[in-house]
């Protein structure tokens, strides 16, 4: 093979190890551009690999690369290991190659860390989260926020310069630590001039949006907002030491007052939302989950079940509990009635299924990517808090409110 090392492709060694056909892969390239997700992802998400096989095919990929072993030989492990359902280093000892972890790379997360601009805890959660979701590094390491775009543009071109000898790693890393120098400067020039992000929109008042749901009538809102002026107390405060609501709703409607700031629900969906929780005993997580995408706001062509399967949800015995028509379209109602069925068969829990629809709701509607999907799921499924917290945990929303 001429191709040079680093062209290499995940698609290569699953093709030439048969683990996919050829057309398949042609098929999950394309899907691949649409969705923004790494082929891999894709084809986990397809059906047509598992996830110890996407995981051996980065861990060959990754050994070629760094000229450890040679592509037939990394191709043979990996077909092994596939067939076996066993380790790929185990795989390849058995072919008579020695363990990897004894030889030098130039990965990465090694190269970032020695140039000091991630240090070992951040490097850990990143592989961890990387390992959990297939998704690559330097991905992690950007939607996460512990580097920009362009650094990690730098970076991966510095390990690639190394790879082929076109420098030493000692120049790559030296490099590495001037460009992340200059960054902090340019940063630092932004923020001085008053470019600092993380601003949020105005938010929606909260007495309009208890009004708008139609909970208080509009005489007591005027006389509750007479009351915030003579008071000089929060309009949240006066409404509930009034009784005209329960701190439980308050508490709801701040949460989606943080909500619509973020831009993850517009003024008309909380209203839906807070009506849902006040009129018909709703929970908040409920009432988020089976929240209608308006058709026109749809930006997906990815299914419910889709993007369950692609964040490792559901394996393919569950996906058999569904009627899977391929000419049903993506959207709300493929959503509620796969998640129903779901529920009905135990494969999630209400937790989880609430989760997953909060996550397809930002997803159909463009504020979260595939990518970040899967990255956030993993998060969530760890944890017994909602989906919005997960966004705040990743610093993607910002916490507006607190509230005693």
């Amino acid at each position: 093979m001429n191709q040079k090392k680093d062209d290499l492709r995940i698609g290569e060694f699953l093709v030439e190890a048969q683990l996919i056909h050829p057309y398949q892969l042609a098929k999950a390239i394309e899907d691949s551009q649409t969705e923004g997700l790494p082929v891999g992802r894709v084809l986990v998400m397809m059906g047509q690999l598992s996830e110890l096989d996407l995981r051996s095919a980065i861990k060959v990929q990754s050994l070629v690369r760094d000229s450890i072993i040679p592509f037939h030989i990394a191709v043979k492990g990996l077909s092994l290991a596939s067939k076996e359902k066993i380790d790929v280093d185990l795989a390849l000892a058995y072919l008579g190659w020695v363990d990897a972890g004894h030889f030098p790379t130039n990965k990465l997360g090694e190269l970032l860390l020695e140039a000091g601009i991630i240090d070992s805890e951040h490097l850990n959660t990143a592989l961890r989260n990387s390992q959990a979701t297939g998704l690559p590094l330097g991905r992690i390491l950007v939607t996460m926020g512990m580097i920009s775009s362009d650094l990690l543009a730098t970076a991966l071109n510095a390990q690639l310069f190394v790879r082929d000898a076109t420098v030493t790693r000692k120049q790559a890393v030296d490099g590495l630590k001037a460009a992340k120098a200059r960054r902090s400067e340019v940063e630092n020039l932004l923020k001085q001039q008053g470019f600092a992000s993380g601003v949020l929109p105005k938010n929606v008042r909260l007495g309009q949006l208890f009004r708008t749901a139609e909970i208080i009538e509009e005489d007591n809102l005027w006389k509750s907002l007479a009351d915030v002026l003579s008071l000089k107390k929060a309009i949240g405060e006066i409404l509930s030491s009034g009784k005209l609501i329960e701190q439980d709703l308050l508490r709801t409607a701040l949460t989606l007052q943080e909500m619509i700031a973020n831009r993850t629900l517009n003024n008309e969906q909380a209203v839906t939302v807070l009506g849902n929780v006040h009129g018909k005993g709703r929970s908040l997580e409920l009432a988020l989950a089976f929240l209608e995408i308006p058709e026109q706001d749809l930006k997906t062509t990815v299914r419910f079940h889709e993007l369950l399967t692609v964040c490792n949800m559901v394996d393919n015995q569950s996906l058999e509990y569904l009627p899977l028509n391929s000419n049903v379209e993506a959207g709300s109602a493929d959503a509620f009635k796969t998640a129903e069925i779901l529920l009905s068969h135990s494969v999630l829990s209400e937790h989880l299924c609430y989760g997953a629809l909060r996550c397809y709701f930002l997803v159909a509607t463009g504020w979260l990517n595939v990518e970040q999907a899967v990255l956030a799921m993993n998060q969530f499924k760890r944890r017994q808090i909602s989906f919005d917290e997960v966004l705040q945990i990743l610093k993607w929303a910002a916490k507006t409110y607190v509230l005693n």
